[in-house]
């Protein structure tokens, strides 16, 4: 995982937008990966203090 506090305000929306894709359950049949839920929290952090 990339320093997301040295990234742009667009480019943090964008992992947060793919990591909220990756950890969509469909059908709870297939659950996110610890990285990807680990992504979302870190950027929802980060757009939540800008």
């Amino acid at each position: 995982m990339a320093n997301l506090a040295v990234r742009s305000e667009p480019a943090v929306r964008e992992v947060h937008q793919r990591a909220y894709r990756e950890c969509a359950v469909i059908n709870g049949r297939s659950f996110p990966s610890v990285r990807s839920m680990q992504e979302l929290l870190a950027a929802w952090k980060l757009l939540r203090k800008w």
